[in-house]
């Protein structure tokens, strides 16, 4: 009967009708918004009709949505631009900057705008607006009011070919209005990385489509991606292991071979674009462990021949990597030299301090830390993962199994295990991985042993026979031990009491289920709880808004937009980052904008002597403060200073307006703009 029901269209459209109780339920109950936030009610109408229709037909539905995945992709993220639809937390802004005049509060779908995305809202997205109006120029004339070459520091969307290949969600910049093209700019990795990893999953457990599901939802959703917005490392990785599975197993031709050789070319260099070796070594490794085990297990498909093909991929992308590295050169050399974020040599050790704080993050979108960022981490259980596969590796051995992937993951995992906990840098500086923290370094680790999880619960089942109730009560230890471990590590990081006994409950609960699936290898319980959470998380921590009105509406943008188009040549000061990266967003030729590398050529003029370089020589936020004391700088933390600048002084940098929050009695200032406790004073210097 209810079979029949569902391919009757009558009762699908009674059905259809009835899911509108969802949207309608979250703009009365959830927004208590009247009238509706219309577009908001039709984003979330659509999202809610497209999958309860689709899960209504039951296994037909999750057949069709495998079968026609990437169209659906595709049109959920052509919904999404067209509705500008973004996660910035740039809504944060709307309460520090003039907060009478509200401009956002329609805009969110759901979730909330954090403060702790400061370097997104206060300096990527102003960054990025301010290409905006400079006609997307290689050439940015209001960063740090310089002419400033945007391929690598920063590296901001432009009309440059070499750019817009190694960084391809710049592309919408060309032919959108920005605020779309800002949503193109911010989903499109999202949706690529989504596929990429259901893709390698599907590969790593040999086509266990709900698994495959499950591990990309909840590794693309994990917290360290998801607070850090590092998903371009797990794209990166994935999409080019994927290339690489397409041509050993697929490519039948050398027309084929070659052109996915030229297209994994793009795809790496793209990857080395990314220009943060901080993850880019640490999961470079990982890409070429995974790459190898294919290698090992395909390799009776492969030909000697067929190394001739890494010289395609070696010409794109060197051709694709060196322009945008000469053509920034110079800010490659300022930044390098730099007191920070400068040269690193990381030897290593100590890392067991911090081993564990993924236990707690489970609650972070929910109960404020310190930091989310640094203390996120992929859960995936660590170390017990790496102890599992070494027995599962031992049993490989006596019973002549290989298993490529698992043996060369452990063994990678190991050592970064070695390198985090006891450190030596002799291998740390032949590995490059010297340039990679271990706060960096340890998340990397958990990816392992997660892909670990995934490999051995896919193909482990049937190979190895065990005990339930040995399992039970290995778990329930196990689950002690790291929720009692996790817990001081992250009450020591909150220095205080975090993890509440509620918390504490709750989190054995998750974990006991957690790793009672991964020890029985019980693929059905790691599904449940992998994708729940997923779900959870990407609900609870980032924010969905429609646009950017908050740098576009305020009646302090369109002061500062229409005084900067009156006098394009007029430089600004501004009394802090926030201002200073406002006013950028706004086409203001602005001095203290945050500086990716020292100007030193604005800062010697007011330290001729040298005195305070180690200040200002690092990547900055600059805050100013006028004074009628002698100039001088102070060291704010180790990405910010403030000057303390003398009236006179301030002439040396030839401003023409001065953005601040303090009311000024100064003959070289002259009020000109005053509202809502924001001035702007035009400098009156000879």
């Amino acid at each position: 009967m209810y079979s029949k029901l569902k391919d009757n269209k009558l009762f699908l459209f009674i059905y259809s009708i009835f899911l509108l109780i969802i949207p309608l339920g979250v703009e009365r109950f959830g927004y208590n918004t009247f009238p509706f936030n219309f577009k908001r009610f039709l984003f979330i109408t659509f999202i809610v009709e497209l999958f309860g229709l689709i899960f209504i037909k039951g296994k037909k539905g999750i057949d069709f949505m495998y079968e026609k995945r990437f169209y659906l992709g595709l049109l959920i993220f052509i919904v999404c631009v067209t509705f500008k639809v973004n996660y910035s937390s740039s809504g944060v802004l709307d309460t520090w900057v003039q907060p009478n005049y509200l401009t956002v509060e329609n805009d969110t779908i759901i979730g909330k705008n954090r403060g702790i995305r400061s370097d997104e809202f206060i300096v990527s997205t102003p960054t990025i607006l301010s290409q905006y109006y400079n006609n997307y120029s290689f050439i940015n004339k209001d960063i740090m009011a310089n002419d400033t070459v945007t391929s690598l520091y920063p590296k901001l969307p432009s009309r440059n070919i070499f750019t817009l290949l190694t960084t391809p969600q710049f592309i919408g910049f060309l032919f959108l209005p920005v605020e779309y093209a800002f949503s193109f700019y911010q989903l499109l990795p999202w949706f690529i990385a989504f596929f990429s990893l259901f893709e390698m999953f599907m590969v790593l457990t040999k086509k266990n489509k709900l698994l495959s599901l499950a591990s990309a939802l909840f590794a693309l959703f994990s917290p360290i991606t998801i607070w850090f917005d590092s998903e371009e490392y797990l794209l990166y990785v994935s999409l080019l292991f994927n290339l690489f599975h397409v041509f050993t197993n697929n490519c039948k031709t050398k027309k084929s071979k070659f052109l996915v050789s030229v297209l994994f070319g793009i795809v790496l260099s793209c990857f080395v674009m990314n220009i943060y070796p901080a993850w880019q070594v640490a999961y470079g490794y990982v890409l070429g462990v995974l790459c190898l085990a294919l290698l090992l297990t395909e390799r009776k498909k492969l030909k000697c021949s067929d190394l001739l093909y890494l010289i395609p991929v070696i010409i794109v992308t060197l051709v694709l990597v060196l322009p945008n590295i000469f053509m920034s050169l110079e800010q490659y050399k300022l930044t390098t030299s730099t007191v920070y974020p400068g040269k690193r040599f990381v030897v290593g050790g100590n890392g067991l301090q911090r081993a564990f704080y993924y236990v707690a993050s489970i609650f972070f979108s929910v109960v404020n830390v310190n930091n989310p960022c640094e203390a996120s981490g992929f859960i995936a259980l660590f170390p017990i993962p790496l102890i599992v596969s070494i027995y599962v590796l031992i049993l490989n051995y006596k019973n002549k199994y290989k298993d490529y992937y698992l043996l060369l993951l452990t063994i990678l995992g190991l050592l970064y295990t070695y390198i985090i906990l006891v450190g030596n840098g002799v291998i740390t500086k032949f590995t490059l991985l010297y340039l990679t923290p271990i706060e960096r370094l340890q998340p990397v680790l958990d990816f392992i042993c997660l892909l670990i999880i995934i490999r051995l619960v896919s193909n482990y089942k049937d190979r190895l026979k065990s005990n339930k109730v040995i399992i039970l009560l290995v778990s329930i230890l196990l689950t002690s031990l790291l929720v009692y471990v996790g817990t001081l590590q992250i009450n020591e990081y909150f220095n205080g009491i975090y993890m509440t006994k509620v918390m504490i409950i709750i989190s054995f609960i998750i974990y006991l289920i957690y790793i009672y699936g991964f020890l029985s290898f019980n693929s059905r319980i790691l599904n449940i709880i992998m994708i729940i959470y997923a779900i959870f998380n990407l609900l609870t921590v980032f924010p969905l808004n429609m646009g950017l009105d908050v740098f576009t509406d305020k009646p302090l943008a369109k002061e500062i937009l229409r005084l900067s188009k009156a006098d394009e040549e007029a430089k600004w000061l501004a009394f802090n980052n926030v201002y200073a990266n406002y006013a950028l967003a706004n086409d203001a030729r602005i001095i203290n904008s945050t500086n990716y590398y020292p100007n030193f050529n604005n800062w010697n003029l007011l330290d001729t002597s040298g005195k305070y370089k180690d200040i200002y020589n690092r990547y900055a936020h600059i805050s100013v403060n006028l004074t009628d004391e002698e100039t001088s700088f102070s060291l704010i933390q180790t990405d910010a200073f403030l000057i303390n600048l003398n009236y006179n002084d301030m002439c040396k940098l030839k401003p023409t307006y001065y953005l601040t929050c303090i009311d000024y009695d100064n003959s070289l200032l002259e009020k000109i703009y005053e509202e809502d406790g924001v001035y702007i004073y035009r400098v009156k210097c000879t």
